[in-house]
């Protein structure tokens, strides 16, 4: 996989990058003042209309074969993709529940440490009672009770399954709409497709409530 694809190049006739060239020219520096020069602009407008149709015509063979040959590299590197994809998918899933397993097999064997932990811990708070109860010595019985309230067993690490280099987990949320009527008004977007045929098939004559149609004037030159 190491072929270099270079961009196609096209041959055009100069007559019509010369024309082309006139054409830029002489729209920046056309007037309309008059009848005449109104009448004159929209011939070389009519005249820009054949020429476009010869310009689409002549690479549409060359299009043809570009979209056809891009539609089958695209076609193989989907093929290959999904085949790749396909396996991962079967893969993954298999990996993360050995993980999930391994973090349940974690978990139980640090409750287990800890609840030994707790019960250690418990045993010396009754050794500290025990031996506040025979101290005569308000103050130094008092101390002693202390000490043995204040005892808290330690949290007992377990290291987790060791992460393999270049591979880390992901959590991805996403959103499900359940109830359309509730949804926030910012969270909605208008169909702005479905407005645009609306206006143009009724003009926009029949209105809708919070849209206000326009018309955009154009000029058709054929």
């Amino acid at each position: 996989m190491n072929e270099k694809v270079t961009a196609m190049q096209i041959h055009v006739e100069p007559e019509t990058m010369t024309r082309l060239s006139k054409m830029e020219q002489w729209a920046h520096e056309i007037t309309i003042t008059t009848a005449a020069d109104h009448e004159r602009a929209i011939v070389a407008l009519q005249g820009w209309a054949s020429m476009r149709k010869g310009i689409v015509e002549w690479f549409r063979d060359t299009k043809t074969k570009a979209k056809a040959a891009h539609q089958a590299v695209c076609d193989q590197e989907s093929s290959l993709l999904k085949r790749g994809d396909k396996a991962r998918e079967i893969v993954q899933p298999k990996i993360l529940a050995w993980e999930a397993d391994q973090e349940a097999i974690r978990r139980k064997e640090q409750a287990r440490l800890q609840a030994i932990k707790d019960a250690e811990t418990e045993r010396e708070r009754m050794r500290l009672e025990k031996a506040a109860a025979k101290l005569k010595t308000p103050e130094l019985r008092e101390q002693r009770l202390e000490e043995a309230a204040a005892l808290v067993a330690p949290a007992v690490p377990v290291a987790p399954v060791e992460k393999v280099a270049g591979a880390s987990g992901t959590s991805t949320w996403k959103a499900e709409v359940i109830d359309m009527a509730a949804l926030p008004k910012e969270w909605c977007l208008p169909n702005q497709k479905a407005l645009d045929a609306h206006a143009r098939s009724t003009k926009g004559q029949i209105h809708i409530p919070g849209v206000r149609f326009t018309e955009v004037k154009g000029l058709a030159i054929r």
